[in-house]
């Protein structure tokens, strides 16, 4: 069974997205080929630790649980995250309409 692809969007800049279309044309490759290549070389160089060195283990999670107990201290959030994400995105859309003028 092959392995499933994950997507990954990604907003760019209209300036960008021209440089990228520009550089995949001259390598005579689809923007999203182009993409893929460049990351992959740019990962490569920086020598990255092979896929065990980044597995989750059990051992990472304790230390994530660990970790989060240090932090919150046995305190639960007031409220859920989804709420604090809605009401972070509201202010950021708010923020937005009143530096647009709307």
């Amino acid at each position: 069974m092959p392995t499933q692809k994950k997507r990954f969007p990604l907003d760019l800049e209209p300036e960008m997205q021209v440089k990228l279309k520009v550089a995949a044309a001259l390598k005579g490759v689809t923007m999203r080929r182009y993409c893929i290549d460049i990351i992959g070389k740019e990962l490569d160089r920086n020598d990255l630790p092979g896929d065990d060195a980044t597995a989750f283990t059990k051992a990472s999670f304790d230390q994530l649980i660990e970790l989060r107990d240090k932090i919150f201290q046995g305190r639960k959030s007031p409220s859920d995250s989804g709420d604090l994400i809605r009401e972070a995105r509201e202010q950021r859309t708010e923020e937005l309409d009143r530096l647009s003028g709307s």
